[in-house]
């Protein structure tokens, strides 16, 4: 028995020894069908075009600009075939491929401010979306400025759409759907006005208060007798509780102003005076985690999302003390969003 067990033993070392030569010297043997389970697992979630019994949000970018693994502020929306991104900070795009979103039939970005972490990824969006074969030119929404940034971006972009035209011919890139097209938000109207309304699908841009940052809009989309809103940058806010009424989920921005002082502090006695004065500063044009809480209560709204967190609560800690600052705030759920966290909102 001894003898046969050695035998055994023996002959599977050959067999690995064997198997590891041919492996060695013919990688392919094994990589080919990791390669067909990589394209077959890297197809597009084209599902969520179809869903249309409800809005489904995906929180593509949580992130403050603060150093952080998280992608900067980005969320997407998915209602009645449509596709819809608000926001596109740093990072949010390649979160979206990570995610499979359906890059090619995004239907059109909302911008709520010009800050960079809010709309630093938008010639990313549009290089990417043409790439895997967006039909049209990407309907940009924006305040005051946005035809001066797509101009920009168009210039910023010229040699690299021009090279990928020129190798895979206009047939396969179409330079017609390369662009954004500039839609301003009308800043005339000093609370809310609804900027799109198709089939059910209704957004409006409410102005909120992040000055000297000024439009600055929140987003509220409507379908079906549901409602999502997307707080954009802002402190307490009397025009965003107003229509955050009711809403199924509030996606608010927050700041955790006793961490973020503290860092300040920590900064400013490391030698770090520009760093400490910004820190500073960013107090004033924020929210509280408290305040979106209270926002939340006194406007009835059916679930809370944290999101543009700075700090990021990544760490349990830090999280922890997320938690006490909201206790006993607001009566109904509040979730702390990570990148890629899904929420279904069902018709009713």
């Amino acid at each position: 028995m001894r003898k046969l067990l050695r035998y055994a033993f023996l002959g599977l070392l050959l067999l690995g020894l064997i198997s590891g030569i041919l492996i060695y010297n013919n990688p392919y043997l094994l990589l080919d069908p990791f390669i067909k389970r990589q394209a077959a697992s890297n197809q597009f979630r084209t599902e969520l075009l179809t869903e249309k019994e409800g809005i489904r949000v995906i929180t593509v970018g949580t992130a403050a600009p603060l150093p952080s693994e998280r992608a900067q502020n980005s969320t997407a929306i998915f209602v009645n075939g449509r596709f819809f991104v608000f926001d596109v900070g740093v990072g949010a795009v390649s979160n979206m491929e990570a995610f499979r979103l359906p890059l090619a039939e995004v239907d059109a970005v909302f911008i709520s401010h010009w800050h960079s972490d809010h709309f630093m990824d938008l010639p990313y969006l549009l290089n990417r979306s043409w790439q895997f074969g967006r039909k049209g030119e990407l309907d940009c929404y924006g305040p005051t400025g946005i035809d001066s940034i797509l101009k920009g971006i168009d210039q910023f972009l010229h040699l690299e759409n021009a090279f990928r035209i020129a190798h895979h011919g206009p047939e396969t890139m179409d330079p017609n759907s390369a662009k954004g097209n500039p839609i301003e938000i009308d800043s005339s109207q000093q609370e809310a006005s609804v900027i799109y309304e198709e089939e059910g699908v209704k957004i409006m841009a409410i102005r909120v208060d992040h000055h000297p940052i000024d439009p600055s809009y929140a987003f509220k989309i409507e379908y079906a007798g549901n409602s999502v809103l997307i707080s954009g940058d802002t402190k307490y806010n009397e025009n965003l509780k107003k229509h955050a009424e009711g809403v199924d989920i509030l996606i608010h921005e927050v700041l955790h102003m006793d961490l973020i002082q503290k860092l300040g502090v920590a900064m400013d006695q490391e030698g770090k005076k520009r760093n400490a004065k910004i820190l500073h500063d960013v107090l004033d044009y924020h929210t509280s985690p408290e305040d979106a809480a209270r926002l939340a209560q006194e406007a009835g709204v059916k679930k809370l999302v944290f999101s543009h967190m700075g700090p990021a609560p990544d760490l349990w800690l830090m999280k922890r003390a997320y938690e006490k600052s909201v206790a006993g705030i607001y009566d109904g759920p509040i979730v702390f969003a990570n990148d890629g966290d899904e929420f279904l909102i069902p018709t009713n």
